[in-house]
């Protein structure tokens, strides 16, 4: 579980590092956003890929994806155009967020809690 806000934690640090003017704000909104989507959906998808036995890297990139394809979904009243762009930006930053939680808590992990019907997290 510690993988998940791990991970969820590096935006907020990203923003807070990068951040201007109001550093304290901006980091605490991307925070909000990161750890309220990981416990809502991440863990959530996590489990359920669990249970089936979809611990492959590749299976989680495309949970992570399509978890930012379903957070772009407030672009879309801004026009057909901003939502294609948030979109790319939103799966392109789930596959990533994905593919971090798979590193950090998936491969190479031997817990045979984690794994019931994978091998080492590779999965089938």
């Amino acid at each position: 579980m510690i993988a998940f806000f791990v991970t969820a934690g590096i935006y907020p640090f990203i923003t807070f590092v990068t951040g201007g003017y109001n550093r304290a704000g901006t980091t605490l909104i991307a925070a909000s956003i990161t750890f309220s989507i990981t416990v809502l959906m991440g863990v959530p998808l996590f489990i359920y890929f669990r249970y089936k036995g979809w611990l492959g890297w590749w299976r989680m990139a495309l949970g992570g994806f399509g978890i930012g394809i379903f957070c772009s979904l407030i672009a879309l009243p801004a026009g057909f155009d901003v939502f294609l762009f948030t979109c790319g930006v939103f799966g392109f930053v789930g596959i990533l967020h994905a593919l971090m939680f798979w590193v950090i808590g998936v491969w190479r992990n031997s817990d045979p809690a984690l794994h019931p019907s994978c091998e080492r997290g590779i999965g089938p």
